[in-house]
């Protein structure tokens, strides 16, 4: 690939970064079970958006190293880093975060916590989880993806579409006919039986398919004809969508539908993320200064990710506390703030040798 199309890959990472800050520290008020205000469902509304963060960041990776030659020995490196990764930050995010919210563990408890995932503390590494699982498949996806017979990629992109995406909608469609007939048995019903030889059934597979459609686009986008305005539109449409179906499953549930966590393996989301993509692909930077600007995001986008958690969790408690964080403007800018915070903090730790390795794969 050429340096020119490296430029809309770290333009895709500067927002991806930006709306998974956004996401995770936001203060806006969501909530609508508790509040009828147009405001709150607007934010509500807005959120939506943000769900596309993590499926970006997937079709960047996707989109760089499917369309490049890559030794076993290095994928297998970069599958085993990952793993190491997520025991790190695990272990340094809870520590990080112990002081603040005077959390104590037993031994057992912090392994489980790390392992495990801890709620509002490292339920965010699911996303190495998920990349440990595409890269210890990658030696396949390749091997399917570089044959000149297209068919077989085709073939490979709806089987996960239909074992993922698919089984999702058909099993929101099932429960909500259910909510309408008024029929628990339909409301609680789960079609698994429907999928019984579904192979990516476990460890995120839809992330699988955000990671293949990236390569996809990056290779083929110069020949795509699309306009502007038809992207824009797409995406408006789907947060209408995801906007409508959260609400539908917040009253059906009767508890908040976290649209951002929710939308991920949604055709809503999938349409928006690629739609983003290749929104960022028409994006012509001619300013040296923006160009390295966006670069040092996309080589730190890693840094960031790890990095904005526990500085997000220590800013936040001083910024909830001031009255103008409930306006959309300031939400934006304090976003703003805890990414480049971050990002200065994974710059510094890439001069320092041995730390290097924590933001850097």
């Amino acid at each position: 690939m050429n340096e020119k199309r490296i430029y809309y890959f770290d333009i895709a990472k500067c927002i991806a970064s930006y709306l998974i800050c956004l996401s995770h520290f936001g203060t806006l008020d969501t909530h609508i079970l508790q509040s009828q205000d147009v405001s709150t469902y607007f934010n509500y509304f807005l959120l939506g958006i943000s769900s596309i963060g993590v499926p970006v960041f997937l079709m960047v990776n996707g989109a760089f190293v499917l369309n490049k030659h890559y030794s076993f020995h290095k994928i297998f490196y970069r599958a085993k880093s990952y793993v190491m990764l997520y025991l790190v930050w695990g272990v340094l995010t809870l520590l990080l975060l112990a002081p603040l919210y005077n959390d104590h563990y037993s031994i057992r408890e912090f392994l489980s916590a790390v392992f495990n995932r801890k709620a509002e503390r490292t339920s965010h590494l699911w996303f190495l989880m998920a990349m440990t699982y595409i890269y210890l498949l990658f030696p396949f996806i390749k091997a399917v993806y570089d044959k000149p017979e297209k068919v077989y990629t085709r073939y490979l992109v709806v089987l996960l579409f239909l074992c993922t995406f698919g089984y999702v909608l058909v099993n929101e469609v099932v429960r909500t006919a259910g909510y309408f007939q008024n029929s628990v048995t339909l409301k609680q019903t789960d079609i698994k039986y429907l999928f019984l030889f579904n192979p990516f059934d476990q460890w995120y597979g839809y992330t699988m398919l955000y990671f293949i459609c990236g390569g996809m686009i990056a290779k083929t986008y110069s020949h795509l004809r699309y306009k502007t305005s038809m992207l824009l539109v797409l995406i408006f449409i789907s947060m209408i969508v995801l906007f409508a179906f959260a609400l539908l499953k917040t009253r059906i549930k009767g508890a908040e539908y976290d649209a951002v966590w929710g939308g991920h393996d949604s055709i809503m989301t999938l349409v928006m993320s690629i739609s983003v993509f290749l929104l960022c692909a028409k994006i012509k930077l001619k300013n040296q200064k923006v160009i390295d600007a966006t670069r040092l995001v996309g080589v730190n986008t890693l840094g960031i990710y790890f990095i904005h958690v526990p500085v997000g969790h220590w800013l936040s408690n001083y910024y909830k506390s001031m009255q103008v964080s409930q306006f959309l403007i300031v939400d934006m800018l304090f976003a703003l703030i805890l990414m480049m915070t971050s990002l200065f903090i994974s710059v510094q730790l890439q001069n320092i040798p041995f730390l290097k390795r924590l933001v850097k794969i």
